[in-house]
């Protein structure tokens, strides 16, 4: 039997007196069986009509779960985007473990792909519950595959400076339609930029991220993802589930979101220091200690760029997934209420090996019962001696004893002789 809700917590509330009247009840119920055992033997061994020698048988507590707080929406997070990116390579090789954005506490294991953006802040209906564990449910998103290559002749470079400061930076890129991609940046020198030109194409779920570090292509692939959420400790896992349905037609949400990576570059570009620059260097030097921590020889600085400015890219990517969704639930409240499996707290009592062989036990009883009763004709016409009655039993004593007396007495009475 499992127990969960308003009696699960009396239970926990009022545990001893919980425990003392189980003890009660399980006792009631052993006497009852007992009680059935011993008449059932008792009648099995009387004899309707005629006496026989009678014979007599031989008789894990647990803790609520901490109430989830509702998250906040929080619309500035380039510095916490910023630090995504330079941490989107880990030092051990392991899995990389981030945080939402938001104020809600959630950790990702891996990557976001863009979805669980409602964690934290529409899921009351299943955090309000004290009882909750963990749930899991299905969300439609994309997924996206970055890959870098190392170009040395890429068009996209940084030109000179018309005016002081101002450094303009354009050129083709693969993709590029209309025309060359022309951004502007401000600093004390070139050496201090990262410029991010972009191109997407409409035709596609793609776009093309030049810089003069290396040119990355994104693909995003539509996929429906589990979302599982544990609510303990405050952790989301994504995993891949099967193909996804088309929901970004237009292609608006790929367009924007790769232009969004060009306006971070410039905006995140002072006199003196690129921030992009620098998260994508964090990420390159976590990759160069990861390979020395593994004992594998250094890699090449081509490859750690590559590998580096990839998991920055990919990061990137799905933070901002999260944060358009994020805007479109709390902003627009575009919500769309989905299927969702919870896991809570309960309390089972017994376990699977006891009940079943209680259970065998009280059917092998019923079938002997049953058995007796044909056999003795529902125990019809039997003698009225009982052992189980002590006058019965008083009366059997008293009628042996005087024989084995009398027994007694005619042999001392032929050895007088």
């Amino acid at each position: 039997m499992v127990v969960s809700g308003d009696s699960y917590v009396t239970l926990n509330k009022y545990r001893t007196s919980v425990q003392i009247a189980v003890q009660l009840i399980s006792a009631s119920f052993d006497f009852l069986q007992q009680s059935v055992i011993c008449h059932l033997f008792n009648h099995a061994g009387r004899d309707s009509g005629r006496h026989r020698q009678h014979w007599m048988p031989s008789m894990p507590g647990t803790a609520f779960p901490p109430h989830v707080q509702p998250g906040a929406f929080e619309s500035r997070m380039l510095g916490s985007l910023m630090a995504s990116a330079a941490s989107a390579t880990t030092v051990d090789g392991g899995i990389r473990q981030h945080s939402k954005f938001d104020n809600t506490r959630y950790t990702y294991n891996g990557r976001s792909c863009g979805v669980g953006a409602s964690l934290g802040l529409a899921d009351g209906d299943v955090t309000d519950n004290l009882l909750a564990l963990s749930y899991v449910y299905q969300e439609n998103g994309l997924r996206a595959e970055v890959e870098c290559i190392y170009n040395s002749s890429t068009e996209f470079v940084i030109a000179g400076e018309p005016d002081p400061n101002i450094y303009p930076v354009a050129g083709n890129l693969p993709d590029s339609s209309g025309g060359e991609e022309y951004s502007e940046n401000c600093g004390h020198g070139s050496d201090a930029i990262v410029a991010i030109g972009v191109a997407v194409n409409n035709a596609s779920t793609s776009g093309y991220l030049g810089s003069q570090l290396a040119p990355c292509t994104v693909n995003f692939t539509l996929k429906i993802f589990n979302v599982s959420v544990n609510l303990t400790d405050r952790s989301i896992n994504v995993t891949n589930f099967s193909d996804g349905v088309d929901f970004a037609a237009s292609r608006n949400l790929t367009h924007a979101l790769m232009r969004q990576l060009e306006l971070v570059a410039n905006d995140q570009t002072s006199l003196y220091v690129s921030v992009i620059g620098d998260s994508f260097n964090s990420s390159i030097a976590s990759y160069n200690s990861c390979i020395a921590s593994n004992g594998s020889p250094a890699p090449s600085e081509a490859s750690a760029t590559l590998a580096g400015l990839t998991n920055s890219v990919t990061a990137m990517v799905d933070d901002l997934l999260v944060a358009y969704s994020s805007a479109q639930l709390m902003i627009m409240n575009d919500t769309k209420l989905v299927p969702a499996t919870v896991e809570i707290h309960a309390s089972r009592y017994g376990s699977k090996f006891y009940i079943y062989l209680a259970f065998a036990i009280n059917t092998a009883i019923l079938l002997f019962l049953a058995e007796e009763a044909i056999r003795k004709r529902v125990w019809k016409d039997l003698l009225c001696f009982d052992y189980m009655d002590p006058r019965s039993l008083i009366i059997a004593g008293s009628m042996g004893g005087c024989a084995v007396g009398k027994k007694r007495l005619d042999r001392s009475h032929k050895t007088d002789v």
